[in-house]
């Protein structure tokens, strides 16, 4: 890669962050923060599986590619900080430092596995196994925070 498609890169993944950021203050209280992480959450399981299967596109459809897997999972990901603290009310300093260890220890994951991932098979291209190996553990995540999380009760009728 040259060091234009790096910096292009880069500005696209920092786009789809803010972008991310941004789409959860205006739709996290209109769709609510739970239905809003479940419909991120699956989009970026599929919008991964569908990189991984693409990268060989040319660069512009790879990018706009990456750049709606990065926007869903940032969404994803920024709805679940909410939440966390809402499943352990008394304790949000705990909730966020286990979100925050988890997101720490699968950088870390993903730094030791990135190199050996990219040479894995011979005939596919790293970044189609990567994107590959992004969606299934994404899947896993995603399977975990639908088990792993209530929705929120209703609120209280108000009947006199």
């Amino acid at each position: 890669m040259s060091t234009t498609e790096i910096g292009t890169t880069s500005l696209v993944v920092g786009v789809a962050d803010v972008l991310g950021e941004l789409t959860v203050a205006r739709l996290g209280d209109r769709m609510g923060a739970h239905r809003l992480r479940n419909a991120s959450y699956l989009c970026a399981v599929c919008l991964f599986f569908l990189f991984g299967l693409m990268c060989q596109a040319p660069l512009g459809l790879s990018l706009g590619a990456w750049f709606l897997c990065v926007l869903s999972f940032e969404v994803a990901f920024v709805s679940s900080l909410a939440m966390s603290s809402k499943e352990w009310p008394n304790s949000n300093g705990r909730a966020e430092s286990a979100v925050f260890f988890a997101v720490g220890a699968g950088t870390i994951a993903g730094s030791l596995a990135g190199a050996p991932l990219w040479d894995l098979h011979p005939r596919l291209p790293g970044l189609h196994t990567a994107g590959l190996v992004a969606g299934g553990m994404t899947t896993i995540g995603c399977v975990c925070a639908f088990v792993g999380t209530r929705p929120p009760p209703p609120p209280p009728s108000s009947s006199k």
